[in-house]
């Protein structure tokens, strides 16, 4: 990490306290994360800086879910975006969306990224950095629904409303082969439904999915989420409960569309699935990627060492955050087509 991130990084977390985002009550658990982390930049000091960052986003999802929004939007403000960023505010298949576009970058993808948040929080603003260096690195465009949220909207809101604004791509003109689906968090378990619902409607499949931690279980029975020595700084499981009960609604949890490690794989394109050892997800992510691989699919799991849940979202600041973009963009070379995409 050189001395003018460090810089930045430290200018960031002065606004973020000036904002009032900090809280004060970490727990004790997170001290051995924070440390870990720690490594990733140089010094341990600093990964007590990133947890300041970050600890913000880790709050309860019941009761004051409009708080959280919130909060969510106004701490994206002050996440750094890749140079030449342009968003603009589409219709996609009757679906609110931005679109993303680089001013120096020719497209040869297209990037379409369903948005983390426990399906309650969350929107393509609080995620326009990790896009933006997520579409940058694999040269490609990109769109983010802004999908309908829960409990306004339960289950199947988000699927219909990820599946109406892919097949918008496609009445485009974008070819299917040189799609890229992504999600992160619960985005990345949307992703997983996206695929299992396109397949299984008999519409185009893109040409691979990246999932970055996944929550792909809602029942919540994976051993990780009540592992005691994973100290994960950005989820629990209450949360995670708070957040299935109102998704799922009156759904059962072990649904496959909710729940797509209960799915049928079969047929699904190229998977890559990145989690970190340090969040109690990363056995939401190890069975999907089971499932996958007995299904035949063509899938990748790469579990990395001492990092947390999307850890992605350090890019600006991690070089190992900025190592797993690098994978994510080998992963997308291989495997999609390189054509400029139409006009």
């Amino acid at each position: 990490m050189s001395r003018l991130d460090v810089w930045r990084f430290g200018k960031y977390l002065v606004m973020i306290d000036i904002a009032r985002f900090a809280r004060s009550d970490l727990p004790a658990t997170v001290g051995s994360a924070v440390a870990r982390v720690g490594g990733q930049f140089g010094a341990p000091s600093l990964g007590h800086v990133v947890w300041r960052g970050i600890r913000t986003v880790r709050r309860d999802m019941a009761p004051d879910i409009p708080k959280r929004r919130a909060d969510a939007e106004r701490f994206s403000k002050l996440l750094i975006q890749a140079p030449s960023s342009q968003f603009e505010q589409i219709d996609a298949g009757g679906v609110p969306a931005e679109r993303l576009t680089f001013s120096d970058v020719e497209p040869v993808r297209m990037l379409f990224h369903l948005h983390g948040g426990g399906y309650v929080v969350g929107s393509p603003r609080t995620h326009r950095a990790l896009v933006s260096r997520l579409a940058r690195r694999i040269s490609a465009d990109a769109v983010i629904p802004d999908y309908r949220l829960a409990p306004e909207h339960p289950f199947p809101a988000a699927v219909e409303d990820a599946t109406a604004a892919y097949l918008s791509l496609l009445d485009e003109g974008v070819h299917p082969s040189r799609i890229v689906v992504s999600g992160d968090s619960a985005g990345g378990g949307l992703a997983a439904s996206l695929l299992v619902n396109l397949r299984d409607k008999g519409h185009a499949l893109p040409g691979a999915a990246v999932l970055l931690s996944p929550w792909t279980d809602l029942t919540l029975s994976s051993p990780s989420l009540y592992d005691p020595e994973i100290a994960d700084p950005m989820l629990h499981v209450e949360g995670a409960s708070h957040a299935a009960a109102a998704y799922l609604a009156d759904t059962p949890p072990d649904h496959p569309l909710p729940s797509p490690v209960f799915a049928d794989l079969t047929g699904l394109p190229p998977l890559l699935i990145h989690v970190g050892d340090s969040e109690i997800l990363i056995d939401d992510a190890k069975r999907l990627a089971r499932r996958a691989d007995e299904a035949g699919v063509d899938v990748k799991l790469e579990v990395w060492r001492d990092q947390i849940h999307v850890f992605h979202a350090l890019g600006p600041f991690s070089p190992i955050a900025r190592q797993a973009l690098d994978a994510i963009a080998d992963f997308a070379e291989r495997q999609v087509i390189v054509e400029p995409l139409p006009a």
